[in-house]
């Protein structure tokens, strides 16, 4: 039998984690994505299960933006969850 805390649930499992990949400070991937909210160079804001997820920087762009999953590539100062306010 497996430990129930070592199982994880893909991302795209309904009611499954937003899966969030960073590589350095230059790309950042997403598993999850509902929606997109911002864009600009200086921030792209996607919405996810658990809110809004912001990443701020610099010559900010997408390079994936399909279904479920993004990919945000450039100089990433930082990454910030916040409410949604739609009331989940």
């Amino acid at each position: 039998m497996r430990d129930p805390q070592s199982i994880s649930l893909p991302p795209d499992l309904p009611g499954g984690p937003t899966g969030i990949t960073m590589e350095g400070r230059s790309y950042i991937e997403i598993d999850g994505c509902k929606g997109l909210c911002a864009y600009s160079g200086a921030c792209i804001a996607v919405r996810v299960k658990e809110g809004i997820l912001s990443i701020y920087g610099e010559e900010l762009c997408l390079k994936i933006y399909r279904g479920a999953r993004s990919a945000i590539c450039g100089r990433i100062g930082g990454v910030s969850f916040g409410e949604d306010g739609m009331g989940k």
